[in-house]
């Protein structure tokens, strides 16, 4: 049977390693023999790189002052603290920019610097240095201006400083634009000419380097600022490969045990152990909350958040914060479901437009949408002076910040890196921007459709213990360029169950002989049919532990399921009303009288079996009764294209349970009709005739149409009218065409109602014709 991998491609990783060398590096390591494989699927694959993976040390981190203009910067900044100069830090409203600010002002304040810190505003202030803002810090008495997370875009602010003596400090690790600001100084990974042997720290990363160097200290000595280290790499998703994933390993155990009130509090309100916090704990759930003041509000709360020592302020930011969060949540779905209908198919990037949306969330629809599609997404809203703003969101292999640039000079405002950006331009150049995006796909030959995912490989349900678990984590941290694994599990589907507020989430618990896994799929409740119509599935997900009260449970987080091509959903039953025909897709019916009775009520494609053609296709094909054979089934199955086929199969007249009138029932009947002159052939009349006679309706409506058959009556205007006298031949019922109707209806109701739903399933793939 051909699968499909719904939403992305699998690629299993190939081992490198014998099997043998593996258990022997797994012994020298003492880990199991899973966590060799593991390191041998990220290339480590030799006793030393394994061991500087698994236990880093101080001495794989790089010199800080080979990081750009440092020794530069740091020269500047030790004479204004000297000579109490007014420096304000300048930082971003992101996480990684608050992170950054809120290390830098602890770190100034305790050298005793005049220092104080702003935050730009999404809305007023926009991205980067802003003109308008550094003469209003200017005019109020800043000598020093440093940027963290941001300046390398900043031309025209920074240039205007620098022309009023007032010195420009950058430290950023974005994108470097063909032109550079006439900083004092600059200090990025890749100025001024890639000296620094790495290039992925992030801002907070680059921050944390002059921290050191300005106070001349060991990173041990700094071990309580790498929490905000950690917080800031995580959430702008720079690659946790070479000295990220030393900062990150060790801020992750900084933040576990942190002293910040305010990191506590938000902790404590969003339901996040801080103990045993990993880097999806910080993406998911401390970083979505700490960048919202910055998407809804103003974000210098959040750098006031992370460095107060009073439990009355970070109680009064965090509660704001949570609140805010909501709202985030309830806007982003609100645009996510605007933006669907603006989809194209056919064009290779998404540039979607809105008036009234909400920018400081239109970063993660973006995301949202790429998500969905796979494509390059550029999100914006119009402004009341009409300029269109937003953010882009890219996928993997194109270079979004290299196919915006050669256009810089044409838009408003531009600046970001490879994977995402924000950006402004005029309503005219629009198009401009659009036709730019396609040609760039083109130019960097990039392949869209479904993404490739690397898959570690395949385990048992009995191999998700605490044992692989522990040894799972010390590969971690886990972010780009360092995924978590993801593994391939098999097995039967049982206890499906919908969860979630808005039941979109499924849960259910897959089995393999004795052993049993619980899986969890968020955002997978629109499969919740084919969990429970299909007996076994391949997942593939990562491993992960539910802890409650003291016990632990291993669990499968689901990424992806490998469904059949087509999917027969068992949905057999016994009442019909208007709440069956919620679902989208093409609706038969076969019985005509039902039709006429429910085709003025159903919003959606609606036919009559008898009126079907050849050119239908449907993804949901929807059998709403049951057919009057197996060969009307066959011919609908294969007459429509369809994807999924829903088998409602209501049946308003079973005979499964009623035996075919014999002879003895067949006299009586026929005996009371000769001695009555007219009887009505009503529902009510049938029914009341019915229990009389002591046979079901159904046995009775057959008899009726059997003797009109033959000609033992006459039917004349809803009624019987005439009997005829018993012939003196006998007449084989069996050969009537009332008996072959009757006998078909039963083995149809066999095959399709009283049948297992494994046999019913493998039944209708066989007229699918597919093995």
């Amino acid at each position: 049977m051909i699968k499909l991998q719904i939403k992305y491609n699998w690629q299993f990783l190939n081992k490198n390693n014998s099997e043998n060398k593996e258990k022997q590096l797994a012994e020298k390591l003492n880990v199991s023999n899973l966590c060799v494989e593991l390191l041998n699927n990220r290339n480590i694959n030799d006793f030393d790189k394994a061991k500087k993976w698994l236990n880093p040390t101080t001495d794989l981190l790089h010199d800080p002052w080979q990081l750009g203009e440092m020794k530069k910067a740091i020269e500047r900044l030790e004479i204004a603290i000297e000579k109490q100069e007014k420096i304000t830090i300048y930082g971003d409203y992101d996480v990684d920019g608050v992170t950054s600010t809120a290390l830098m002002y602890e770190t100034l304040i305790n050298l005793g610097a005049n220092v104080d810190f702003y935050i730009p505003n999404r809305f007023l202030d926009g991205y980067g240095p802003n003109l308008d803002k550094y003469k209003q810090l200017i005019e109020e008495g800043t000598q020093l201006i440093l940027t963290v997370d941001n300046g390398v875009s900043g031309n025209e602010a920074v240039n205007y400083a620098q022309s009023k003596n007032v010195d420009v400090v950058i430290t950023d690790h974005h994108q470097l634009p063909n032109q550079l600001p006439n900083a004092y100084a600059i200090v990025h990974p890749q100025y001024p000419e890639k000296n620094y042997p790495f290039s992925g720290l992030s801002g907070v990363g680059v921050a944390f380097k002059v921290a050191q160097c300005l106070q001349n200290a060991d990173v041990n000595e700094l071990f309580e600022d790498l929490d905000l280290l950690a917080l800031g790499e995580v959430a702008d998703l720079v690659p946790l490969v070479d000295e990220n994933h030393v900062l990150v390993k060790w801020g992750l155990q900084s933040l576990r045990d942190t002293e910040r009130i305010g990191l506590q509090v938000l902790a404590d309100k969003a339901g996040i152990n801080l103990h045993n916090i990993d880097s999806s704990g910080i993406s998911f759930g401390l970083a979505a909350r700490l960048n919202t003041l910055g998407r809804m509000d103003n974000a210098n709360e959040v750098v006031n958040l992370l460095t107060t020592f009073d439990e009355q302020e970070a109680e009064q930011i965090a509660s704001k914060i949570e609140k805010l969060n909501s709202q985030r949540q309830n806007l982003v779905n609100e645009i996510v479901n605007e933006t669907l209908d603006q989809l194209e198919d056919d064009v290779p990037v998404n540039i979607l437009v809105g008036t009234n949306w909400h920018e400081g969330v239109l970063g993660i629809v973006a995301s949202r949408i790429v998500d969905k599609t796979n494509k390059p997404t550029v999100i914006l809203t119009k402004q009341e002076n009409g300029i269109l703003k937003g953010s882009g969101r890219s996928v993997d292999g194109f270079n979004l910040f290299a196919a915006i640039n050669p256009i810089r000079d044409e838009l408003v405002s531009f600046g970001g890196h490879a994977m995402a950006c924000g950006l402004s331009l005029t309503y005219e150049n629009l198009s401009l921007l659009k036709t730019t995006l396609i040609q760039q796909i083109d130019n960097q030959k990039v392949s869209l459709g479904k993404p490739n995912l690397n898959i570690d490989g395949k385990l048992s349900l009995k191999e998700f213990n605490q044992q692989n678990y522990d040894d799972i984590q010390k590969l971690g941290p886990f972010g780009i360029g360092n995924p978590e694994p993801i593994f391939e599990v098999s097995g039967k589907i049982d206890d499906v169950k919908l969860i979630g507020t808005n039941q979109k989430h499924v849960k259910f618990t897959l089995k393999d002989n004795n052993t049993k896994l619980t899986l969890l799929g968020f955002n997978f409740g629109e499969y919740y049919d084919e969990f429970n119509s299909i007996d076994q599935l391949t997942f593939i997900g990562q491993m992960s532990v539910n802890e409650w009260k003291g016990n632990k449970e291993y669990q499968l987080v689901i990424l992806d399921i490998d469904l059949p091509e087509f999917s027969v959903i068992d949905n057999r039953i016994n009442r019909l009303d208007e709440n069956v025909f919620n679902k989208e897709g093409m609706y038969v019916f076969f019985n005509q009288q039902l039709f006429q009775k429910y085709k003025d009520k159903i919003d959606k494609p609606i036919v009559l079996y008898s009126q079907l053609n050849d050119h239908i296709e449907t993804d949901n094909l929807i059998l709403v009764d049951i057919p009057d054979s197996i060969e009307q089934l066959q011919n609908c199955v294969n007459k429509i294209q369809w994807k999924k086929i829903y088998l409602n199969l209501y049946d308003p007249f079973s005979v499964y349970y009623d035996k075919i009138p014999d002879r003895n029932m067949c006299n009586k009947v026929f005996h009371y009709f000769r001695q009555h002159k007219q009887i009505i052939i009503k529902h009510d009349r049938i029914i009341a005739l019915s229990k009389y006679l002591k046979i079901s309706y159904i046995q009775l409506i057959w008899l009726i149409g059997m003797f009109f058959e033959i000609g033992f009556v006459k039917i004349d205007h809803g009624a019987i009218t005439n009997v005829i006298d018993l012939p003196r031949k006998s007449i084989n019922i069996q050969e009537t065409k009332a008996f072959q109707i009757w006998n078909t209806k039963l083995k149809t109701e066999e095959k399709l109602l009283y049948s297992s739903r494994d046999e019913l399933v493998k039944f209708i793939m066989s007229m699918k014709h597919v093995d």
